[in-house]
């Protein structure tokens, strides 16, 4: 290797390689992205299960004093708020959002009510934990009505061997999930 950490395969390479083309050899469009474009909006878009961001852009004749974002949960509890002071802009919003469905709202108080004038897209944090087979969501089969199935079906001997074999191999590879989750969450913990 070369003193800039380069290979010899490298060394010799044309300048457009480096990024040092000459202006004849580019074929760069040079075009300005504006810094507003004229309409009221505000996007909220999930990082992970802890952390959203956020940006807006408010017209003029919708922005004034004392705005307020807020965040509402799917029960319509206020998880954050925070300030806003320029029409255009962006927030990262660090709170434990895991699971939820969350909303922003952009108003401001008046006489002790909160007025809205901007509502965000809707958005479903992910989760901050694995969900393992044993585990069944809403509206989902749990063990119990797979058994009243098998026990039901005119193919129940053959069936309710090969049920009870994955059942087992889950729970062998459940706890496997559970013990490495655990030791992941220790080694990784903020």
């Amino acid at each position: 290797m070369n003193g800039n950490g380069l290979g010899q395969e490298f060394k010799n390479a044309p300048s457009s390689f480096h990024g040092t083309a000459n202006k004849k050899e580019s074929s760069y469009i040079n075009i300005e992205i504006p810094q507003s474009y004229g309409e009221d909006k505000v996007v909220i878009l999930p990082v992970n299960p802890h952390l959203c961001f956020s940006y807006w852009e408010i017209t003029e004749k919708l922005f004034r004093d004392n705005l307020k974002a807020r965040l509402y949960d799917n029960n319509g509890n206020v998880v954050h708020e925070f300030g806003i002071d320029k029409r255009v802009g962006d927030y990262y919003i660090n709170a434990n959002l895991a699971d939820k469905r969350v909303q922003m709202i952009i108003g401001y108080n008046k006489s002790g009510n909160f007025v809205e004038l901007l509502r965000s897209n809707i958005i479903i944090v992910p989760r901050d934990y694995m969900v393992y087979a044993d585990t069944y969501e809403k509206g989902g089969i749990g063990k119990k009505e797979w058994l009243k199935i098998i026990e039901k079906s005119k193919y129940n001997s053959q069936f309710s061997a090969s049920f009870l074999k994955q059942e087992e191999l889950i729970k062998q590879v459940n706890k496997r999930m559970k013990n490495m989750s655990s030791s992941y969450m220790e080694e990784y913990s903020v």
